[in-house]
């Protein structure tokens, strides 16, 4: 016979000593592999029921051991890439996604209807972990003095009332306010969340002409939680339309993503209630601290124009770790493109419509 070759990706626990037990800390694996493991072959099968014989929007796991290792099907051999995210995702990638993101809630309403999404796994953030917030506290809270730093350098006087609020208000009680804002509440309309669903963590397959998307995969399952969908939307608005989208198309994208989920819950023959649009669009503004937080973590170190500068992510999480985030002397906001301000700033002004 024919020999063939065939490539597999495989994720394990990272080897640089910081790098490791902060994944362990915040227990992102356990869930990678659960969502593997339990939740996507659930999800298969009530594709099965209805017979949805479209693609998944997901990789085939092949195998895994228990927290340390995952194998996964190389995307690449079916035609799947990555977006550089320098570029940011157009109209066209940007509606795919709201599509692709709209079935993924939908099935998981029905998994969960069938009680087979374990909210002892999936009902926590990693923001509201114990042994994760002791890591993210104090890199948070060095974004916060990194841009407030920033602003008072070179934004102009008119921000003096957000960067005293940003100080006093938010800084210190961030991860109290963040784990308030995500505390899950069981009488709201409920998905799985992808929980990091930016440019990084989906593939495309393109039409014949190389440019038009006809297919989306995502991938990276790390921060997976069952909570309301604004948590996704917020975070893939903030991060990944280019500015052209950005500054013209949010209500539309958003539209586009409730007339599908609803369409694809109709189509799965589900029965209960459905958010309505203007309440996801409520909820779309409740979360906006958590999209603040993923500009300022996600935009400068994606759209920077030198990657070479970027501080050592090893150092980082030991500084983290050893309470002296200070010592990273690193300011993504100074070094950052205007795109990277502009967006800060039209967040800003949403957040604190009084005080600039």
């Amino acid at each position: 016979g024919k020999e063939s070759v065939d490539s597999v990706i495989i994720k394990e626990l990272p080897h640089l000593k910081y790098s490791r037990e902060t994944w362990i800390k915040t227990g992102i694996f356990p869930i990678e592999i659960s969502v593997y493991r339990d939740i996507l072959p659930a999800m298969e099968s009530v594709m099965a029921e209805v017979q949805d014989f479209t693609e998944p929007l997901w990789p085939k796991c092949i195998d895994f051991t228990a927290n340390e290792k995952i194998i996964l099907e190389d995307l690449t051999k079916y035609g799947y890439k990555m977006v550089k995210r320098k570029q940011a995702l157009n109209w066209d990638h940007c509606v795919l996604v709201m599509k692709s993101l709209a079935k993924f809630h939908a099935i998981s309403v029905i998994v969960h209807e069938k009680r087979l999404i374990n909210l002892n796994i999936f009902g926590e953030h990693i923001y509201q972990r114990k042994t994760a917030q002791s890591i993210l506290n104090g890199l948070i809270k060095d974004y916060f003095r990194k841009l407030t730093l920033t602003m008072e350098k070179s934004w102009g006087t008119e921000w003096a009332r957000v960067i005293q609020r940003l100080r006093t208000e938010f800084a210190p009680n961030v991860m109290s306010l963040l784990s308030n804002l995500m505390k899950l509440n069981e009488k709201r309309f409920n998905v799985l969340c992808h929980g990091d669903c930016w440019i990084n963590n989906m593939m495309f397959k393109y039409s014949i002409d190389h440019s038009t998307p006809i297919s989306l995969k995502f991938v990276d399952f790390q921060n997976t939680f069952y909570n309301s969908p604004a948590f996704d939307l917020r975070l893939f608005l903030a991060t990944s339309p280019n500015l052209e989208v950005r500054y013209s198309s949010y209500d539309r994208l958003i539209e586009i993503y409730y007339n599908a989920l609803v369409k694809e819950l109709s189509d799965y023959e589900y029965r209960g209630s459905v958010i309505t649009l203007n309440k996801l669009k409520e909820e779309y503004e409740r979360v906006d601290l958590y999209g603040l937080v993923a500009e300022m973590s996600i935009l400068p170190v994606v759209l920077l124009e030198d990657s070479e500068s970027l501080p050592d992510m090893e150092d980082v999480l030991r500084c983290a770790a050893e309470n002296e985030i200070e010592k990273i002397e690193f300011n993504p906001f100074e070094k950052a493109p205007d795109s990277v301000t502009d967006i800060l700033k039209d967040t800003l002004k949403q957040m604190f419509p009084d005080c600039v």
